[in-house]
């Protein structure tokens, strides 16, 4: 755990205070120094973790992890390391459409940390109260392809509009040299 150290406030009052009293400088107009009722003042604020080390928390419980390729994974977070590489034991892989979804089992997976999008903690008292039908994942297969064809049409006319009219460039294209 992390804690402010706020004994420097005090330390700053003094050192204002003892410019104030110097003669030669008796001419600046130095404001009153602030004062802090360090009684009041709360020492124990904890700074959030904001690296990989946040995933301690979820270790051994049942996570969710978005794929940056749409992949919906579930599995329990057995491990990481600093650069967010996650192992998941148990894993499915989810899909979904409406209220029903098709799953297949892959074990223990290993997914690089920079193909993560999103990751979270599965609450296991609300996961069966969530009213999906769970299904082949043989007869989803369709439906998810024709999905996966609609967002590559999309995402091909909205890259010809920031092309053309944007003055976007092609990754690895002309003007994307440095």
């Amino acid at each position: 755990m992390f804690f402010v150290d706020r004994s420097w406030d005090s330390d700053i009052t003094d050192a204002v205070d003892h410019l104030r009293n110097l003669n030669s400088l008796s001419t600046l107009h130095l404001p009153p120094a602030p004062s802090l009722p360090m009684s009041s003042v709360e020492v124990n604020h904890l700074i959030p973790f904001t690296t990989s080390g946040a995933l301690v928390n979820s270790l051994d419980k049942k996570m969710v992890v978005l794929l940056r390729d749409g992949r919906k994974l579930q599995g329990i977070l057995r491990s990481y390391d600093q650069f967010a590489n996650l192992v998941l034991e148990d894993t499915v892989e989810r899909i979904y459409h409406g209220a029903a979804y098709g799953q297949t089992r892959h074990g223990v997976f290993i997914i690089r940390g920079e193909n993560v999008v999103l990751m979270g903690e599965i609450d296991l008292e609300v996961e069966d109260d969530i009213p999906l039908q769970q299904v082949t994942v043989e007869h989803l297969l369709p439906f998810h392809k024709q999905e996966l064809e609609d967002k590559r049409v999309r995402e091909a006319a909205k890259a010809k509009i920031l092309l053309e009219e944007k003055g976007f460039s092609k990754e690895g294209g002309e003007g994307d040299g440095y």
